[in-house]
C-alpha cells in the first residue's frame, strides 16, 4: 500500500509537462500491451496453421511412400512373371531340340 501512496504523491508533485509526458508514456505502454496481445494471437494462429500444413504434408508423404511400395511390388511381380515366361520359353526350346 505504501508503494501506491508513494506513487500517488510522486505523481502529485509532477509539473503539468511531466504529468503530460507520464500520461503519454502510460498510453504508449497500454498500446504496446495491446500490440503484444495481437502478436501473441497471430502467433498462435500461425502455429495452428503450420500444424495443419505439417499434418497434410505428413499425410501426403505417407501416400507417396505407399504408392512407391505398391510400384516396387508391381515391378517385382512383373519381373517374376517375365522370368517365368523366359524360363518356360527356354524349356520349350530345349524340349524341341
Amino acid at each position: 500500500m505504501n508503494e501506491i501512496q508513494n506513487e500517488i504523491q510522486t505523481e502529485q508533485n509532477l509539473t503539468p509537462e511531466q504529468q503530460d509526458l507520464l500520461n503519454q508514456l502510460n498510453a504508449l505502454a497500454e498500446e504496446a500491451k495491446i500490440i503484444n496481445q495481437k502478436i501473441d494471437e497471430d502467433n498462435k494462429k500461425a502455429n495452428n496453421a503450420m500444424d495443419e500444413y505439417q499434418a497434410k504434408v505428413d499425410e501426403a508423404i505417407s501416400k507417396i511412400n505407399k504408392i512407391f511400395s505398391e510400384l516396387d511390388q508391381a515391378e517385382k511381380e512383373a519381373s517374376d512373371g517375365l522370368d517365368k515366361v523366359l524360363l518356360q520359353q527356354a524349356e520349350d526350346l530345349a524340349d524341341e531340340e
